[in-house]
């Protein structure tokens, strides 16, 4: 019973499934603790996802640029939803920046010691 509570510490300690846990040790002798933990980890994940949405949403007014830049309108229409849409598209980008800005701090927080 001990060492199957010792194999529970390990997994929990390491943030490793049984099965990695195992081929770790047996594959390189040694593990080496996470460099963060499993809620950080998650917290990071759920702000990169974040990011990766608003990046797919800036394509996509890059795409609506580039169609309305091929259609046969009269230069007055173009030039005006031309400028909704990068307007739109700085705003999306200053939102981008900040929560990559969010991001590299949460990172840097559980990475180096203070």
């Amino acid at each position: 019973m001990k060492k199957k509570r010792k194999l529970e510490e390990l997994i929990e300690h390491y943030n490793l499934k049984r099965t990695s846990l195992i081929r770790k040790f047996i594959m390189d002798g040694k593990v080496k603790p996470p460099l963060i933990g499993k809620e950080a980890g998650v917290e990071l994940l759920v702000n990169l996802r974040k990011i990766e949405s608003e990046l797919s949403r800036l394509s996509n007014n890059m795409h609506q640029i580039a169609k309305y830049l091929h259609k046969p309108k009269d230069k007055q229409n173009h030039s005006q939803n031309l400028e909704e849409i990068l307007l739109e598209m700085m705003k999306k980008q200053k939102h981008v920046q900040e929560d990559v800005e969010t991001i590299s701090e949460q990172l840097s927080d559980h990475l180096y010691v203070k």
